[in-house]
């Protein structure tokens, strides 16, 4: 026999006021501590004096406040990595301290002793630092400062071929520069600001010796069509084309630049034809790039899949070629590498992925590589390729990872924007009919408004997708989004009369030749998983007002709502939004809604007699000792 299924236990109201208390006040130690830190920080950049600045810097390092800020830091950050794939940050971006940073790096020559020794500290040799995502050697790169990159290259975890935002790397901006400064007379100019120096054609050429010695790669893609070494063939004097042949000797491999094919189309071409091709995830990258299927197809065989280099196959190769709607790669390097992409870790026994996971659902298998593999199917929906995504959600068993992004409300807003391109929206509703259907995908997830996927199906007017979602589980008609407003709010009389005449179906196995046996579908009252959310808890400032006798309220936009908020959920809400609206009150004779009315009044009577007869009880006695009391019998 099954077991029956039983709902998570909700924990204690108390429990979670005191656990937000907790939280609260860690958050403001939090921010107490950042500024703090930031303010000392300023300090010694702002110090005229680099040898007591220094002094003053090392002092800092050791306070124990970045301890205690790394502990909390570390803290928070399992908060909500049960619902949520959060994405690595380091240390100095969550402690706020990368201006800081870029400061220092910005002008690396002055604060050179800082940076020697702040960078260690920290593990920052390889720091993404925002908004541009330029990491130290960019800085250094792009200052040409030759002792500094030198210092950079001897950190053993330094990544030479790191990308910024653009896509570029270290080698990338010096082979700019070179372009520059040899065929731009302005660049001058403007590298005079940037580095107090004027720009020098050696000390470029110097740095991307010492790049290329290190292990640079020339076969890297940017945001554009540019290979590096094509900037470096602009120049034809003799003494550039020195300068070429001691770049490829110290190369090893064919070196990538882009030709001109008899179709007049834009490909990969390589220097030296002669020269041996090595096939790396990068190489293989920019065939993809360059929409070279059938090449990358007949390389791709020849690389190794293995451990060291899966990771850059998800973000490199099978990430630009969902993004660019290259379904024959796609399933190439689905085939090819699939058991190494979508490796399974070992759950672990107990393990709950969500809250509202049903105790005896099968649990989900957790992927090696989810970190990597996220925004897969997200990027697979926006280009419209069902194939694709059919494909990727066979390989992708983790739930958290498929429903890391509300994806089902995605596809819908996608294809709500593509309103006057039909062939293309046609596309994308096809991938969201798919999604619609897979059991995988959570339909309580929302969008920064609190829509759901049928709060977003039924306002966009995508009726069959909305009909697809109502026979799933959880599809509770009384969920409210931020604007207070249920699925029923966005259909009329006739939409749900058609989903209500579904919901009556016939028992062909239990019926006889004379009765049939009727089922009624009535998930869309069951708010299995909506009732367990509790409402927003008012912070402390919030909570010292309401304790006030405020006689003028402010006219803000929680104040005023034109409904009252939803301050918790039970089964009988989308009952009381049918009664409540005019279009809608007909539905109120519907067999089904009539049986679920009729179903919570035999279950609430036996507890309405009691009611009545403890009701009736009290009465008797209070009435029988009044009389007593009038009578003088009482001893009082």
């Amino acid at each position: 026999m099954a077991q029956e299924k039983q709902a998570p236990v909700a924990v204690p109201e108390e429990t979670r006021l005191e656990l937000e208390d907790t939280r609260q006040q860690k958050r403001s130690e939090r921010k107490q501590l950042q500024i703090s830190l930031q303010k000392a920080l300023d300090e010694v950049i702002a110090e005229e004096s680099i040898n007591d600045g220094f002094v003053m810097l090392q002092n800092l390092l050791e306070d124990y406040k970045f301890t205690v800020l790394y502990d909390l830091i570390e803290e928070m950050k399992h908060w909500d990595t049960l619902t949520t794939i959060p994405e690595p940050k380091s240390f100095l971006f969550n402690a706020k301290l990368q201006p800081q940073l870029s400061r220092m790096l910005e002008n690396s020559f002055r604060y050179r002793p800082y940076l020697e020794c702040f960078i260690p500290r920290f593990d920052a040799v390889n720091e993404k630092i925002c908004p541009d995502l330029n990491a130290p050697l960019h800085y250094a790169a792009e200052a040409l400062n030759i002792s500094f990159i030198e210092w950079l290259l001897a950190q053993p975890s330094i990544e030479v071929n790191a990308r910024n935002k653009q896509r570029k790397t270290a080698l990338f901006l010096l082979c700019e520069q070179y372009d520059a400064c040899l065929n731009n007379p302005n660049f001058k100019k403007r590298a005079l600001q940037v580095t107090k120096s004027p720009a020098k054609t050696d000390d470029i050429r110097e740095c991307i010796r010492l790049l290329l010695y290190r292990g640079a790669d020339f076969n890297m893609f940017s945001d554009r069509l540019k290979l590096p070494f094509e900037l470096l063939m602009k120049n034809r004097s003799e003494d550039n084309k020195q300068f070429l042949k001691e770049c490829t000797g110290i190369f090893q491999g064919a070196i990538a630049i882009g030709k001109t094919n008899e179709l007049k189309q834009r490909v990969v071409g390589f220097y030296q034809e002669r020269a041996v091709v090595i096939v790396t995830v990068e190489l293989l990258e920019l065939f993809l790039r360059f929409n070279e299927q059938d090449r990358f197809m007949a390389e791709f065989e020849v690389l190794n899949v293995n451990i060291g280099n899966v990771r850059c196959v998800i973000k490199l190769l099978l990430h630009t070629a969902v993004e660019l709607n290259q379904e024959r790669c796609v399933k190439k390097i689905v085939d090819h590498a699939g058991r190494k992409i979508f490796q399974i870790v070992n759950p672990l026994p107990g393990k709950r992925v969500r809250v509202c996971e049903p105790v005896n659902e099968p649990k989900t298998f957790e992927l090696m590589y989810r970190l990597e593999l996220k925004g897969l199917l997200k990027k697979a929906c926006e280009c419209g390729n069902v194939t694709t995504l059919g494909l990727l959600l066979g390989h992708i068993t983790d739930k958290v990872l498929v429903n890391d992004d509300p994806i089902l409300v995605i596809t819908l807003n996608r294809a709500h924007e593509l309103w006057k391109r039909d062939e293309e929206r046609a596309k994308v509703l096809q991938c969201a009919s798919l999604l619609a259907k897979d059991q995988k995908i959570f339909l309580t997830r929302t969008d920064n408004n609190g829509n759901t996927a049928l709060h977003s199906a039924l306002k966009f007017g995508f009726t069959d997708i909305a009909l697809e979602l109502l026979q799933q589980k959880y599809a509770f008609l009384g969920v409210r989004n931020k604007d207070n407003l249920t699925p029923l709010d966005y259909a009329r009389y006739d939409f749900w009369k058609k989903y209500f005449d579904q919901c009556v179906t016939i028992d062909v196995r239990r019926s006889y030749f004379d009765r049939n046996e009727v089922r009624l579908n009535l998930n869309g009252f069951d708010p299995y998983i909506f009732k367990k959310r509790m409402v927003k808890k008012a912070n402390q400032k919030d909570r010292s007002e309401l304790n006030l006798w405020r006689i003028v309220e402010k006219a803000s936009a929680s104040n005023v709502t034109n409904k009252p908020e939803q301050s918790f959920v039970t089964e009988m809400d989308p009952v009381k939004i049918i009664a409540k609206s005019k279009d809608l009150q007909r539905l109120l004779v519907h067999p089904v809604v009539y049986t679920f009315i009729q179903v919570k009044w035999l279950r609430l009577t036996k507890w309405s007699y009691i009611n009545l007869i403890c009701t009736l009880i009290t009465v008797f006695c209070f009435s029988w000792h009044s009389l007593d009391a009038c009578d003088g019998r009482s001893s009082i």
